[in-house]
């Protein structure tokens, strides 16, 4: 995503999830998505609010695990809350016209939970990733400890929720006529309508 071997302007749509938040330079996504985006394309994007995300019921616990979360992934140099900042990094890239919104995506079927399950044990109670919590000072062993979501996991009213911060960007046309002649003259925003050339 950093440095895409495609040629200028080669997509319609181009959509980045959870991307900006694994890269040290966030401006660079957004520059290499809209050069591959032809003019009057679609762009959109979306990043996780590990603040805003929980996982219920908490047993005095889950927070702190999110928040440790936070924590470790700061000093892997990941940026857990980059769903906050969607819009401003694809605003310095010279996109104008946006829809931002925020969304939650909820886990709570029995197959979804376990998956939450999974990523928790592979991921986060993972020996390695839980040494380094640790050793950072993000985690202390007891917590690591009792993070076992195996409780949560099995309790009837288990829900997780991961909040994001989504946008969808239009990519300005370099010649409205020429640009949008092959779409009838219809502006792809919905808040715009459609405007047919040929009536």
């Amino acid at each position: 995503m950093t440095a895409l071997t495609h040629e200028d302007g080669c997509f319609d749509v181009a959509h980045c999830g959870d991307v900006l938040m694994h890269v040290l330079d966030a401006q660079v996504v957004p520059r290499e998505v809209n050069r591959v985006v032809k003019p009057g394309g679609i762009i959109a994007a979306r990043e996780v609010i590990a603040d805003a995300s929980f996982a219920r019921p908490d047993f005095d616990l889950l927070r702190q695990a999110w928040d440790s979360f936070g924590d470790l992934s700061a000093v892997d140099k990941v940026h857990p809350q980059k769903g906050m900042d969607v819009k401003a990094h694809f605003v310095e890239v010279g996109l104008t016209s946006f829809r931002v919104s925020a969304s939650i995506e909820t886990s709570t079927t029995a197959s979804e939970l376990a998956c939450i399950h999974h990523f928790a044990h592979q991921w986060f109670l993972a020996s390695k990733i839980r040494d380094s919590a640790i050793w950072n000072g993000e985690a202390t062993p007891a917590l690591c400890h009792q993070i076992g979501y195996g409780k949560w996991k099995d309790h009837p009213g288990a829900v997780a929720a991961v909040a994001s911060g989504d946008l969808v960007a239009w990519k300005p046309a370099s010649s409205p006529l020429s640009d949008f002649s092959n779409r009838k003259g219809c502006d792809p925003r919905p808040s715009q309508g459609c405007k047919n050339s040929e009536s």
